[in-house]
């Protein structure tokens, strides 16, 4: 069973120290080692829209989106190898909250960037609601909420 919790330290803490190996590959790609990106994420707990999202035995990946500017919303995501194991549940998860800060914000922008090279990313991101933007090549691609 998945559940959504508020964000919290010690799932930060959890998620970063058990970061599956795509999500290892995405943080240095970005220009980050793992132990950059606690304090960063850690700024986060409190916020509304960051989560945990955890099955029965503990965290299974951190999420969140955080306003960059006024009406445009950035997601994130980090996850652990467990992730694989519960990808259905953390879809829907995740499905269900980004479809109710949208009801609750209703920004003009959501986006989302990756440097995944995995080729069911897309498929996933869609999934999620988001369509492919304007990508000009390169190791970081762009998605945006398709309901904005």
């Amino acid at each position: 069973m998945i559940l959504v919790k508020p964000l919290n330290r010690d799932s930060v803490l959890y998620v970063v120290e058990h970061l599956w190996s795509r999500g290892q590959r995405e943080v240095e790609t970005f220009g980050y080692q793992t132990d950059e990106i606690a304090p960063m994420l850690i700024a986060c707990v409190g916020k509304p829209y960051s989560f945990a999202i955890c099955d029965e035995s503990g965290p299974v990946a951190i999420t969140g989106a955080n306003e960059v500017a006024p009406g445009c919303w950035r997601t994130w995501f980090l996850a652990t190898d467990d992730f694989e194991r519960q990808a259905l549940g953390v879809t829907r998860a995740l499905r269900r909250a980004l479809k109710e800060g949208v009801s609750q914000q209703h920004p003009h922008s959501l986006e989302l960037h990756s440097a995944s090279g995995h080729p069911d990313t897309d498929r996933w991101f869609g999934l999620l609601g988001f369509v492919p933007a304007d990508n000009q090549g390169g190791p970081i691609r762009r998605f945006v909420w398709a309901g904005c």
